[in-house]
């Protein structure tokens, strides 16, 4: 969890969390994201493997992971204003902590501007018109990866392909 101290605030006003991890099968996989929106209310975003569709109130929601990619190392880009503004119809300040819960390794956790390239070839795309960047050098893993880029387009089109067909 960071930071250690729930009180303490990140105050992260890029909108891309990124986490560089790989994710054995069959291992559940957590993200707890504390958001503040421009009126500062605080709001708390669970992405889990365990999730298997979208639930929300006011102050928190629950959102699945099932796509994400596992078994080898990802940059696991999450668009947490995308979520704020999909799920709340707020405006995205900043990231107030970042926890993780799994059995994973984990070898970064940083945050970007723009878009990292989403380099995933499954078949959900991000719904994202703006400017995209590379993953800063200084962060790049020297074995092979794939960036998969997460927001409320992703997961609804996952959420929607796990529907029973009528």
């Amino acid at each position: 969890q960071v930071p250690r101290d729930e009180r303490q605030g990140l105050c992260l006003t890029q909108q891309f969390v990124v986490l560089q991890l790989s994710v054995p099968l069959g291992v559940g996989f957590n993200v707890q994201i504390l958001a503040t929106d421009t009126l500062n209310n605080k709001r708390r975003i669970f992405l889990s493997s365990a999730h298997r569709d979208i639930s929300h109130t006011p102050l928190h929601t629950r959102l699945p992971l099932g796509m994400m990619t596992r078994g080898q190392w990802v940059n696991l880009a999450i668009n947490v204003s995308s979520i704020v503004t999909g799920v709340f119809t707020s405006t995205f300040k900043s990231i107030e902590l970042i926890c993780i819960s799994a059995s994973c390794k984990l070898r970064k956790v940083f945050t970007m501007r723009h878009q990292p390239h989403n380099t995933n070839t499954g078949i959900y795309s991000p719904n994202y018109d703006g400017p995209t960047e590379t993953i800063p050098k200084a962060c790049t893993l020297n074995v092979g990866t794939t960036t998969q880029v997460i927001d409320m387009a992703v997961i609804r089109q996952w959420v929607e392909n796990q529907q029973p067909k009528v």
